[in-house]
């Protein structure tokens, strides 16, 4: 795995804020899924989009697995999120993914694009070499 790619993936803002630029607002996907499967692959995970239907619309879902063998650790997430509601009643454009004093604002910055973002750094700065496990 490329030192290069760990680094960028081992910050999680960068990733976070692509994802909550993603409109992805139930049941659209926005881009989220791919953005986060590019990601995922790049640190040598296998991505398979998965559909499902939900009383209307398929929902497009991403199982992305790294090795081959156990024991298994599942992180488990969400990209899409509830309509914004009115958007004038924002500080920032809820899919702006803006930051400041430290503090990233957006649609899924709390819940959960941030805590996927997350989840991908702590694999990215992991040292031991997953792609080549089991």
């Amino acid at each position: 795995m490329e030192t290069q790619v760990r680094a960028r993936l081992g910050d999680p803002l960068p990733l976070a804020q692509e994802l909550i630029r993603c409109r992805s607002v139930t049941p659209q996907d926005g881009g989220a899924i791919d953005a986060l499967a590019r990601a995922l692959t790049s640190l040598g995970f296998v991505c398979t989009e998965l559909l499902f239907d939900s009383a209307g619309p398929q929902i497009k879902n991403l199982y992305a697995r790294l090795g081959h063998a156990g024991p298994n650790f599942c992180f488990a997430g969400h990209t899409d999120v509830v309509p914004p509601g009115d958007v004038s009643a924002w500080r920032f454009d809820p899919f702006a993914a803006t930051v400041e004093n430290g503090t990233l604002f957006g649609r899924g910055a709390a819940d959960m694009k941030s805590a996927i973002a997350a989840f991908v750094a702590a694999v990215a700065r992991s040292h031991e070499p997953y792609a080549n496990r089991g």
